[in-house]
């Protein structure tokens, strides 16, 4: 049963076509790799609210900084562990 798929992708035409394609192959999980909120939210447009999507942006952020990208992401409500964007 195919469940996740991993993308890293800075394009967002490239990484709309790689998301609808994990999606075509049945992945109903999506992992990104990426740093920003307008990737985030290119991903969430193609996959819509009822796929998790995860982000692993892993990158050195300041306290700061890792605030307000998780700030700008939350609008797309990524998911994962430990994961509350909500506030």
């Amino acid at each position: 049963m195919l469940c996740l798929a991993h993308a890293v992708l800075c394009d967002a035409e490239h990484l709309k076509r790689n998301t609808a394609r994990a999606l075509d192959r049945g992945f109903r999980q999506i992992k990104l790799h990426e740093r920003t909120a307008e990737a985030v939210a290119v991903a969430r447009g193609v996959t819509g609210f009822d796929i998790p999507l995860m982000v692993d942006t892993n990158c050195a952020w300041t306290p700061e900084e890792a605030q307000a990208q998780v700030t700008a992401m939350a609008a797309s409500k990524p998911s994962g562990r430990g994961a509350d964007l909500s506030a």
